[in-house]
């Protein structure tokens, strides 16, 4: 519902990139085109991009350690952003020395980084004009951890995708959404995410 609202915009895509990898606002805005392999179908995730009074925009390491990763994307994604790629190099060739070029995948229309919050007040916009009420961009993402996690993913795995700094956190956040899993499935993550080696998982 929310990528089909905003296919149609400059936002359509880093939406669908969030809806399909879960990445961070900030992730997002600060991915480059060196850090998409299309070849091997991936992407790494190396840096962030903030906002803040003090020093404005601004490129920072990823929120923690483990938020450093690579994802894999698929092919339909891959063939967008191929797309996105040759339309942004049009536009670059246009501007010429007005171009002001990052290397980002996603930024302003003359090359420069895409503003935080000008994108939570854009993506705000275009949901309220859509009637959806109280949805942010963040939400993407846990729609994202949450799905996944209820196709019976594990949490480790979620977690990494996530960029979590443990699985810990990942179950913590997602603990609503994981009552339905089922006995066989906590008993799983108890398993592999609590119980030390050599300790039997409770029954």
């Amino acid at each position: 519902m929310v990528n089909e609202t905003t296919s149609s915009t400059r936002l359509g895509l880093p939406v669908l990139l969030t809806a399909l990898t879960g990445l961070r606002r900030g992730e997002v805005l600060a991915l480059r085109g060196a850090n998409v392999n299309f070849g091997r179908r991936r992407v790494a995730i190396t840096e962030a991009v903030e906002q803040t009074r003090t020093y404005g925009v601004r490129f920072k390491s990823p929120k923690s350690r483990s938020s450093k990763r690579v994802l894999l994307i698929a092919d339909q994604l891959i063939e967008t952003l191929q797309h996105h790629k040759a339309r942004q190099e049009v536009g670059r060739k246009q501007l010429g020395e007005a171009y002001f070029d990052h290397g980002l995948v996603f930024c302003n229309e003359d090359g420069t980084p895409w503003a935080p919050d000008t994108f939570t007040k854009q993506f705000a916009t275009i949901i309220r004009a859509s009637g959806l009420a109280d949805f942010r961009f963040h939400d993407v993402r846990h729609a994202f951890a949450s799905i996944t996690l209820k196709q019976g993913v594990s949490v480790k795995e979620v977690s990494a995708l996530l960029g979590h700094s443990s699985p810990m956190l990942t179950l913590s956040t997602y603990a609503r959404t994981m009552e339905g899993l089922g006995r066989q499935a906590v008993n799983g993550l108890v398993k592999s995410l609590l119980v030390p080696k050599g300790t039997a998982a409770p029954r």
